[in-house]
């Protein structure tokens, strides 16, 4: 009613409108965008720990702009390898759309032909390449997977420390 005061949260005392929750299976589709010969790698983007969204507010964080205060990309050993990239190497990020150029992080948590950019970073951000593909089912943006490439541009030089 209008004149309830609310619940400091949903279900409180384990009354669900609905039961526990709705849960549909779905059959896997493949992404609009596959690797190819052109574009050989899939990127994923996302989020990193130490910014928020387009670091409006994040950005003027000294300790934060300190942690991760540019782009980059995470590329495994075995890919950073066959393209001949170390870590703190300057490379290309390249898709259909366009490209950026960012510093390199070789992690061995990132598997062999994939790479990430987090989308923070206007100036360098991973949305400068991605798509406007719908996912057939939520019709939202499948931002999160496209095909690209990477091109090595220079050398980090010594003193680049690994992760």
């Amino acid at each position: 009613t209008e004149d309830h005061p609310g619940t400091k949260y949903l279900h409180k005392d384990g009354k669900f409108t609905r039961g526990k929750g709705l849960f549909k299976a779905i059959s896997y589709t493949h992404p609009v965008e596959e690797p190819d010969q052109a574009y050989p790698l899939v990127l994923t983007t996302g989020r990193n720990l130490y910014q928020y969204h387009t670091r409006t507010m994040t950005s003027k964080v000294e300790g934060l702009t300190a942690k991760a205060g540019e782009s980059y990309v995470e590329i495994g050993p075995v890919t950073a390898a066959q393209y001949g990239v170390g870590h703190g190497d300057m490379v290309r990020v390249s898709s259909p759309r366009g490209a950026i150029e960012v510093q390199a992080r070789v992690l061995p948590r990132v598997r062999d032909g994939l790479i990430f950019v987090p989308f923070h970073y206007g100036e360098a951000g991973a949305n400068i390449l991605t798509a406007a593909n719908l996912d057939p089912v939520c019709r939202i943006p499948e931002f999160k997977v496209l095909k690209a490439r990477i091109e090595k541009l220079s050398d980090a030089g010594p003193g680049a420390q690994a992760f």
